[in-house]
């Protein structure tokens, strides 16, 4: 079907442990199930990867790693939650410039803060919002 040899793609997940959003639900049970699947997606995309190696840059010339990804994807969900879903239930975002989330790592290297992975996340959703 391709002339792509197979060694040029990621290996695929052995069982996906994702759960399908629904085809036809109401607007927070979609949100919620498609924001699970999303973290539950990053999540799998960092499985495996040695914490030394998370901040290493993608493809050049991107500045920006899994560390960096993820702090950016915290903080659109931050912004999002703060100015469109509930206001008044979440701490404003950042004020660094654009993109610093994505670039800069001021924790250890490859550090993820415990509580704040998608895994972490995508439990917690439902009941918060």
């Amino acid at each position: 079907m391709t002339d792509v040899p197979e060694a040029g793609y990621a290996p695929a997940w052995s069982a996906d442990p994702r759960v399908a959003p629904p085809a036809t639900a109401g607007e927070r049970e979609t949100l919620t199930a498609f924001l699970d699947w999303h973290r539950r997606t990053f999540a799998l995309k960092c499985a495996g990867v040695p914490a030394a190696r998370l901040s290493d840059k993608g493809v050049p010339p991107s500045g920006l790693g899994l560390h960096g990804l993820l702090r950016h994807l915290t903080a659109v969900e931050r912004w999002w939650y703060g100015t469109t879903a509930t206001p008044t239930s979440c701490a404003s975002g950042s004020t660094a410039p654009r993109d610093t989330e994505m670039t800069t790592i001021t924790a250890a290297a490859g550090a993820v803060p415990t509580g704040t992975g998608p895994a972490d996340a995508a439990s917690a959703a439902p009941a918060r919002h």
